[in-house]
Parts: structure tokens; C-alpha cells; sequence
């Protein structure tokens, strides 16, 4: 028996293979079947998913990509003759993590402005020039008419910091940053981890030693706590599923709470010898990343379950991916109804590193990881 204490993984925005001849002249994705069920996923930007189609920015050269549907290629969405795809000229262009899905446009922020095109990279125009205080970090969110910033102050030659969430509309004229999440109480706490769910938006909210789960209402505006004492080295992963609150507690297991009961169960308590990586959710299966190497050096993972676990919605395992001998730090990227998509994170500095599973093997046992084409 261990202790199981870690800092919660997050993902980031994946390194991607280079720019290859397309087969459309145009280099717009093949959208006979787009059906406009697209979907933010929690992951903060790092991916569009839609039914036929997936896009995502890298940072590595600056471009933003798409994966059509059982494609094993990701192409930069650009297909401009003899074009370098690094300036604000070309449409798959990027210099700030995050990319998002509003009303019918690809969105992102660039410098400081506000980017928008149609998913085939038509229509591709600044929106608005966007200033934010001097002196002050910033990640970024888009969604619902909004866009989201998550503001960083840091004073006294680092000692003491401030964190808030504002936002600016994507229509019109207005640029001021107002505020989004209040103070519920006399404290003062400082927000991060915005995340959004379907009509709602949530944030960890830090105030002394302690962290809590709050989730506001965009239709009413209404805030309040949703999860009291989440400290980031015991929940290792948490979706909002309906008016479930689903988590995965380093100690406790899987949990789930009753978003208008407050209710709160534990489905399954852990085996401490298998979990103790990073946990994420999709719509069919819950994932657990044993394939940290800096786990392995801490004893936390035993070499035998060194690999991903795959769990039911009611925390039931049901297959193994072993990844004993295989020199690979394996994190969950994003999941279509067909495959789920994983990310070497030791090589996310280097090309091609995406890999995949067909969803109707697992719980056979016979799960293959598969590579991505080059």
C-alpha cells in the first residue's frame, strides 16, 4: 500500500506532423455529412470535435490542422499554392494556444486580437483588437457569444499573485473586460480551470489553503459551490455529465454529485496498486493514464500495471492497455463515437506522436494501439 499524492496532469496542446500535399486544391475538409454537432471538449481549447471532422492548433510550427473522419493524417487548413503558413494571411496561422467553436465559426486569439473563419477556413477576418492589462498573463476561452480570459498578476517580485476571469462578447464594438465569476463570501478567492459545459461554465476557486468547485449558470448567472476542499493533488480528473458531477478521487475512487440534489456516492472505491494517474472522461468510458514515468520513479504505478485503464460510467474496469517495455508517457487527447485518441506526452516537442484505438475493441481484449500516418 502507497500513498497516492499527485499533482493533477492537464493536458496541453499537442505537438503535430508537419505540412503534406492535399487532395482537395481548396484544402477545405470534406463536409458532405457535417451535421454542426460540434462540441467543446474540457481540455481548454486544445480541440474541435465534430462528427466528421477535428481540428486543433500547434504551437511546434504554428498551424492549425484538421483529421477528418477515419483519416489517419492531419493536414494544415490551408491548401494556398507555394504558401508558408506564418503570417495572419493564411487562414491555418496560430501563435497562442486554444481554439474553439461559436455559432458556426473557428475562433482563436492572436496577439491582441480576435480571430475568426468558416470551418473549411473560408471567411477568415479579424473580428475586434482585444487589449489586456500590462504586466498580466492570460489563457483564453471562447464560448456562448463570449470570450474568456483567465488574467495572472503577479507582485512583489512573485511573492503574492491575483487571478480573475473576465470576458469580452464576440459581437460589436465593446472591448471592456467585465467580470464573470464573484466573491460567494467575504474572502477574497482567485479563479482558474474555466471549463464549459452546456449552458454552464465552472472554475476552481482558491481562497487560503483551500480549493473548492464553483459552476455558474450562463442563462440565469447564478453561482454557487458545487464541490467544497478539491485540493489539485487529490481529484485527478472530473467531467459534468447532465446533472451529474462525475470525479475521480486519489483517495476515495470514483465519485458522483447530484448537481440540483447535492447528493454525493462514491461508485467504487480505488485499488491503490493501479490508480494513481491522470483520469478523463468522454461520453462511453473513463481513462486512466498509469504512464507517467515520474510515477514509476516514485513506486506509485507497479511496472505490471504500467498502461491505460479503461473503466464503465459506474467506475467498472473493463480492459487494460499494458504499456510494460513500451517507452511511451501516454495521455488521453480527445475521443470521437469511433476511437479514442492518445498523445505521447514525452514526445510532444517532436512530430507524429498521436496514436489511437478503435472503440469497438475495448473490453474484447485484444485492444491495438495504432499510429497515426507520417
Amino acid at each position: 500500500m502507497y500513498k497516492k499524492r499527485l499533482l493533477v496532469l492537464l493536458l496541453l496542446v499537442f505537438a503535430l506532423i508537419g505540412c503534406k500535399e492535399q487532395k482537395n486544391v481548396s484544402g477545405e475538409p470534406a463536409l458532405d455529412s457535417y451535421d454542426r454537432s460540434w462540441k467543446n471538449v474540457y481540455m481548454n481549447g486544445a480541440f474541435i470535435i465534430g462528427s466528421d471532422v477535428v481540428y486543433t492548433g500547434s504551437l511546434t510550427d504554428h498551424r492549425i490542422y484538421y483529421l477528418e473522419k477515419d483519416m489517419n493524417q492531419w493536414r494544415p487548413l490551408c491548401a494556398k499554392p507555394e504558401c508558408s503558413h506564418n503570417t495572419e494571411d493564411c487562414n491555418a496561422y496560430l501563435t497562442t494556444a486554444g481554439i474553439y467553436w461559436d455559432e458556426g465559426y473557428i475562433y482563436y486569439y492572436m496577439g491582441d486580437a480576435l480571430w475568426r473563419m468558416k470551418p473549411d477556413g473560408s471567411e477568415h477576418e479579424k473580428i475586434k483588437r482585444i487589449s489586456l492589462p500590462d504586466g498580466v498573463s492570460s489563457t483564453y476561452l471562447i464560448y456562448r457569444g463570449y470570450i474568456y480570459f483567465q488574467l495572472r498578476e503577479t507582485t512583489d517580485g512573485g511573492k503574492s499573485w491575483k487571478q480573475e476571469i473576465k470576458r469580452v462578447p464576440l459581437e460589436g464594438n465593446d472591448t471592456e473586460l467585465t467580470d464573470v465569476f464573484g466573491n460567494p463570501g467575504e474572502d477574497q478567492v482567485q479563479y482558474t480551470d474555466l471549463r464549459c459545459w452546456d449552458d454552464r461554465i465552472t472554475a476552481i476557486g482558491i481562497h487560503g489553503e483551500q480549493q473548492s468547485l464553483y459552476m455558474q449558470d450562463l442563462t440565469t448567472g447564478k453561482q454557487r459551490m458545487i464541490a467544497e476542499n478539491w485540493p489539485p493533488d487529490k481529484i485527478a480528473g472530473y467531467t459534468i455529465d447532465g446533472d451529474l458531477l462525475r470525479y475521480f478521487d486519489l483517495e476515495e475512487g470514483f465519485c458522483t454529485v447530484g448537481l440540483s440534489t447535492g447528493k454525493r456516492e462514491v461508485l467504487r472505491s480505488p485499488v491503490e496498486r493501479k490508480e494513481a494517474g491522470s483520469v478523463y472522461y468522454d461520453e462511453d468510458f473513463i481513462y486512466l493514464c498509469n504512464t507517467n514515468p515520474i510515477l514509476d520513479k516514485m513506486d506509485l504505478v507497479d511496472e505490471a500495471c504500467r498502461g491505460i485503464l479503461f473503466y464503465d460510467l459506474d467506475g467498472n474496469e473493463v480492459d487494460f492497455l499494458s504499456m510494460d517495455g513500451l517507452d511511451m508517457w501516454l495521455l488521453y487527447a480527445f475521443s470521437t463515437p469511433e476511437r479514442v485518441y492518445l498523445s505521447d506526452y514525452s514526445k510532444m516537442m517532436e512530430l507524429n506522436t498521436f496514436y489511437y484505438i478503435d472503440k469497438a475493441e475495448i473490453g474484447t481484449g485484444n485492444m491495438q494501439l495504432k499510429s497515426l500516418d507520417h
